[in-house]
């Protein structure tokens, strides 16, 4: 299990750059074929076009099993939560 803390990306995740950025950190960690917890502690606020970058381009990469079942969140706000 590989685990990315997106505060060091900053609180507010608004630009496409930063988003680009996690995205590469995750596909690095090959979510394939490892879970990838992507945790959110200290992340208050995540713009539409930033998460499309990130976990919809991973969603469509991983296709849906395979995205539920690798990629996880942890401590997201009800304002950027997925569930």
């Amino acid at each position: 299990m590989n685990i990315i803390n997106l505060k060091k990306y900053g609180v507010a995740i608004t630009q496409k750059e930063i988003a680009l950025k996690i995205y590469h950190a995750i596909k690095a960690m090959n979510p394939s074929n490892n879970v990838v917890v992507v945790d959110m502690m200290g992340v208050i606020a995540m713009t539409t076009q930033c998460a499309n970058i990130i976990f919809g381009t991973l969603y469509r990469e991983l296709g849906s099993d395979t995205y539920f079942q690798n990629i996880k969140m942890k401590n997201a706000t009800k304002a950027i939560s997925f569930d």
